[in-house]
C-alpha cells in the first residue's frame, strides 16, 4: 500500500470515519511494523477533544499581515501537496486557533507515515524521504509560528519568534512575517525581540532594508536603541538618513539622541 495511502488510513481512524474493513487494513500494515493500532487511541482521544477548545472571535490583533501569509501560503503552487498543506486549505480565518493544536497532531501523523513509508523503500530512496520529511516540518512550524504570533499573550508572540529563528530554515515570508511584528505588535519586548531575530537574517535584503524602514516607524526608545545598535553592528549605511531624520524630531528621548548621533559618526 502506498504511504499516502497508510496516512489517509491513520487521518481516518482517529477521526472515527475509518470503516471496518481499513480499519482491519489499518491493523495489518501497523503489525507488520511492530505497532499496535491501539497506540493511536491516546491520540485519536486528544485529536477528537480539540472540538470542544473555544474559538474567540477575531479581534484587532488578527492583522493584515496574518491573512496576507495564508493567502501566501494558499496560493504558493509545488509538483506535490504535503500532508500539512492539505490541512492548510481547510484553514479559515474562524479556526487558526484550533488549527494550531491540531498541527501537533500533524506533526506526529507527518512522522508516522514517513517512518512507515521509510521502512518500506529502497537504500536510495532514504534521503530523499528524509529531506522531504524535514521540509515538510519546517513548513508545519512555519504556520504554527503564524498562528502563535497572533495570540493574545505576549509570551506566545515571543515564543513564536524564537520557534521561527531556531528553525534553520527561514524564507522570505518568515521574514515578511517578522517584520509585520515589528511595525505592528503593541508589546515592546515582543518587538524587540523581533529586531534579534531579524538581525540574524541580515544576509537578505527584505530582512535588512525592513529594519532600516522601521527606524522611521518606531516610537519606543528601547526598540529605537535596539535598531540603533543593532543597524551599526551591520554596518548598514543606508541608516545614515533615517537617522538624520529621527534627529529631527522635537520628541526623540535624550538618551536615543545621544546614540544616534554616535552611531552616525560609526557609520560615516
Amino acid at each position: 500500500m502506498k504511504e499516502e495511502t497508510i496516512e489517509t488510513l491513520v487521518l481516518e481512524y482517529i477521526s472515527g470515519d475509518l470503516t471496518a474493513d481499513r480499519e482491519e487494513a489499518l491493523r495489518s500494515l501497523l503489525m507488520k511494523q511492530g505497532y499496535k493500532i491501539d497506540e493511536l487511541n491516546r491520540l485519536k482521544e486528544i485529536y477528537n477533544r480539540l472540538d470542544d477548545v473555544p474559538i474567540p472571535p477575531a479581534g484587532e490583533k488578527m492583522t493584515e499581515g496574518f491573512y496576507r501569509m495564508l493567502e501566501a501560503y494558499r496560493r504558493e503552487k509545488s509538483t506535490r501537496r504535503s500532508i500539512f498543506g492539505q490541512l492548510l486549505l481547510q484553514l479559515n480565518k474562524r479556526h487558526y486557533i484550533k488549527f494550531l493544536a491540531k498541527a501537533a497532531c500533524g506533526i506526529f501523523l507527518l512522522f508516522l507515515g514517513w517512518l512507515i513509508g521509510f521502512q518500506q523503500t529502497s537504500d536510495e530512496q532514504h534521503e530523499e524521504r528524509s529531506d522531504l520529511m524535514s521540509s515538510e516540518i519546517r513548513e508545519m512550524k512555519g504556520m504554527m509560528a503564524l498562528a502563535l504570533l497572533h495570540q493574545s499573550s505576549a509570551n506566545e508572540r515571543i515564543r513564536a519568534i524564537h520557534q521561527i529563528k531556531t528553525s534553520g530554515s527561514v524564507d522570505e515570508r518568515m521574514i515578511a512575517l517578522l517584520l509585520d511584528t515589528l511595525r505592528h505588535d503593541s508589546n515592546t519586548n515582543v518587538r524587540l525581540v523581533a529586531v534579534e531575530a531579524l538581525a540574524a537574517y541580515a544576509d537578505e535584503p527584505i530582512a535588512r532594508e525592513g529594519l532600516v524602514q522601521s527606524l522611521d516607524e518606531q516610537e519606543s526608545p528601547l526598540v529605537q536603541l535596539a535598531l540603533a545598535d543593532t543597524l551599526v553592528h551591520l554596518k548598514a549605511k543606508q541608516a545614515v538618513e533615517h537617522f538624520r531624520r529621527l534627529l529631527q524630531r522635537t520628541d526623540l528621548n535624550d538618551v536615543v539622541r545621544s546614540r544616534i548621533n554616535d552611531s552616525l559618526k560609526m557609520l560615516m
